[in-house]
């Protein structure tokens, strides 16, 4: 774009009256200050800057009695419209303006992500831009094309306000991308469990078609993903699809000693030696939909058909038993089989420009096997044999109606929502049982918005009941229960702010965990289902100081998890049946404090972009029998360094590992390496995981008294690991802006006890 053709214009406006402001002076600056040239606002408070070039400015607003308003404007590069500038006597703020630029605007909803012409131009695809617009608590995992959160909520993607898998990001062009909508405790509106939510801005193509591919093969041992995605375009419709496949078939060993702790004070170890532990799964998710973007109507239609094919989850070795001098050998096969197809149907209606009201119905029949056999065998004698074979099914409808308005900056939201399910598992082989669950779930919410000055509020209400039964069990559960969230912004300066939040929410049991069934999973002890669990309430409360400075970017998070009467594990011994039982019951507390700092920087004129975060965990786990007490550090630490066409990035890991119960599960800790050579349209690259040796160990601890044990899994075989990586992606046709689905909804329950 030449010089004549870039413009800078917007509206000064009285913040309180929300008037323009006639002859506001308008300077047009260089970010060190210089002058280039300057105009005054006309009678309707608007203003316009023409033949400008790429640059980076600074646009200065004074007007006789408001403060002085300063906005910076980075790689500036197009037309660019600030919307209205909010100014006043008091305080200088800005509103949510539209800036091309990688600073970072914050409105009363909602922050807004610009990326820059450079950014654009390093990356081939939506999810490498969003690696360096350096989001907060926002990291990109490149093994798996995933877009995580690193807060103790989850993350919620929406590309043009229509709920997405993180992984559809891979296939956006990075040019199609206009912003990223960052929204931070969005409330009740996108669910009680939502801590942030990134919608992607994507322009709308009129006609013509896209296409985009991606794919990473491991060739040091078999790991694969692949991305396709297209569609076609034709005035308001578009038909698009998407499919995605990822294939592990990987080989590990792994050492596990298990202690276990009878009445009479005699004690059994276990160790297990597993020579080959072998786990082979194949994950698809394909989708289509229709979309009609109308003047006043939306209309969208998705249908998916996601697949999980899980043939090997195998283990085999051998056992020794030091008290008895036995050694046995031991062979575990676990094959897993799930297909979920869904349809989701979504309309909207834009009342007028202040209302909005939506509808969302999603249907979804899930279809689940799951063929579980334990051998232990002592030369020819057998020790146990365990089969447990399930065929589960589960269908689903979930409905929602949602109503919005705004007065001003300030929006009322209204909605309602009902799930009804129906699950049928049975369970054959050592043992048998049949369980059939009917469960219901209403909820209603109320929710509003506001902004007083520097202060912006949201406060949230929301009132639900809970329904399960199960045939054949006289006790059913029913309980109505009211759930507040309020969540308080107080913009201290343009790059100081303070934030906190808090919520109460009601928790269910998870319907596996109400199933009256038994599974055995060795010769001392089994898992049993608890039909007589209740649902619990979660305290959070969280403080968040952030610093954007440009071009710097970070938090202070300081956060409390209270959990009263959480359901968690707990382990006793049937002395009638000579076995140890572990099944979950509400029990007394469960506490975790969290500290965490979060920081981005670009350097070297965003040659190397840094993203990362490091933290604490201080937790407290209290059941009836038992009390641990957990410390943990975590960090993350991504760089990209782009010279000319190539980029190197390094990413490392240790995540918090997820302490429930008396149990740590697996974190996800290792360090990778990509280099990429950027081509037209089109990006290949090489790939190492844990390069030079570290991160090849993982553990999992479980702390009962009972029945203790340490497991480690030995990755050596498949690290370090190399790779090759590509992606294309092409486009044909024009564009607009697309309109935004209001309502997200799926149904992933299968009700089966694991």
């Amino acid at each position: 774009m030449n010089a004549q053709q870039i413009t800078i214009k917007g509206k000064v406006i009285d913040f309180d009256s929300k008037k323009p402001v006639e002859y506001a002076t308008i300077i047009l600056q260089t970010d060190d200050s210089l002058f280039i040239k300057g105009t005054t606002s006309g009678l309707n408070g608007d203003f316009i800057l023409n033949n400008l070039g790429e640059n980076n400015y600074r646009i200065v607003v004074h007007s006789v009695g408001y403060d002085t308003l300063s906005i910076d404007l980075f790689n500036v590069f197009k037309a660019i419209d600030l919307g209205s500038l909010m100014i006043n006597q008091k305080t200088t703020l800005l509103s949510e303006v539209i800036v091309q630029s990688s600073s970072v605007i914050e409105g009363s909803y909602r922050k807004l992500y610009y990326p820059t012409k450079e950014q654009i131009v390093k990356s081939i695809n939506g999810l490498q831009l969003t690696q360096r617009l350096l989001l907060p608590q926002i990291f990109v995992n490149t093994q798996t094309g995933q877009i995580l959160y690193t807060g103790e909520k989850k993350l919620k993607i929406l590309i043009n306000g229509i709920e997405a898998l993180s992984q559809e990001v891979i296939g956006i062009q990075p040019e199609n991308i206009i912003r990223i909508d960052y929204y931070e405790n969005p409330g009740m509106r996108y669910g009680e469990d939502i801590g942030i939510i990134l919608d992607f801005i994507v322009k709308q193509r009129t006609n013509g078609a896209f296409f985009s591919a991606n794919i990473r093969e491991t060739l040091t041992h078999n790991f694969t993903y692949g991305q396709l995605s297209g569609g076609i375009n034709y005035g308001k419709s578009q038909i698009k699809f998407y499919y995605f496949l990822s294939h592990n078939d990987i080989e590990t060993s792994s050492f596990k000693h298990q202690t276990f702790l009878f009445p009479s004070g005699n004690t059994i170890s276990r160790n297990e030696y597993g020579e080959k532990n072998w786990w082979k799964e194949t994950t698809k998710m394909p989708n289509i939909s229709y979309s009609y973007y109308g003047k006043k109507n939306t209309f969208n239609m998705k249908t998916n058909f996601n697949s999980l094919f899980q043939p090997h989850d195998d283990h085999e070795g051998k056992i020794l038993i030091p008290e008895i001098d036995r050694l046995t050998n031991y062979k575990i096969q676990n094959k897993e089989q799930t297909f979920r197809p869904s349809i989701d149907i979504y309309f909207t209606r834009q009342i007028s420009d202040n209302h909005l009201i939506a509808l969302n119905v999603v249907g979804t029949y899930s279809k689940n096997t799951v063929d579980y056999i334990y051998n232990e065998t002592d030369e020819d004698e057998i020790i146990s044999n365990i089969t447990t074979l399930v065929d589960g099914k589960r269908s689903s409808l979930i409905g929602e109606i949602f109503y919005e308005r705004k007065y001003g900056e300030n929006l009322l939201s209204v909605g309602l929502r009902h799930i009804q399910g129906y699950t049928k598992n049975n369970y054959s082989g050592t043992s048998i049982f049949k369980t059939q669950l009917h469960d219901a779930f209403s909820y209603g919410f109320l929710q509003y918005k506001g902004k007083i000055k520097k202060l912006n509020y949201t406060g949230n209400i929301g009132i639900h009941r809970s329904f399960f039964n199960q045939e054949g069990i006289a006790n059913m559960y029913s309980r109505w229960m009211i759930s507040p969230m309020v969540n308080i912004n107080y913009i201290l300066s343009n790059v100081l702010s303070l934030r906190y939040s808090y919520q109460l929410k009601n928790i269910n049991p998870s319907l596996s965990y109400l199933s009256e069934v038994e599974r055995l999973r060795n010769s001392y002890q089994l898992d049993k289902g608890n039909p007589l669990l209740k649902s619990y309430l979660m305290h959070h409360n969280e403080l968040r100081i952030s610093f954007n400075p440009s071009p710097l970017r970070s938090s202070l998070v300081l956060s409390s998890s209270y959990y009263n009467s959480p359901i968690m594990e707990e382990t006793s011994f049937d002395n009638y049946r000579d076995i140890f039982i572990t099944t979950y019951n509400n029990q007394k507390k469960f506490h975790q404090l969290r500290f965490q700092y979060n920081i981005g920087v670009s350097l070297f004129n965003n040659h190397i972009s840094i993203n990362s975060y490091g933290g604490y965990n201080k937790i407290v786990s209290q059941g009836h029998n038992y009390e641990h007490r957990r410390d943990e550090w975590f960090y993350l630490l991504q760089t990209i360094a782009d010279y000319k066409k190539l980029s190197l990035t390094i990413t490392m890991v240790h995540l918090p590992q997820p302490f429930w119960g008396e149990s740590v599960s697996k974190g996800s800790s290792y360090n990778e390496y990509i280099l990429s050579y950027r081509l037209p349209k089109m990006q290949l690259g090489i790939i190492s995981t844990n390069l030079f040796g570290e991160k090849n160990r993982k553990y999992t601890y479980n702390f009962s008294a009972l029945t203790r044990f340490k497991n480690m899994q030995n990755n050596v075989k498949m690290f370090p690991s190399f790779g090759i990586y590509g992606s294309i992606n092409l486009t044909w046709g024009k564009q607009n802006n697309e309109k935004k689905q209001k309502i997200n909804n799926l149904d992933s329950e299968n009700g089966i006890l694991l």
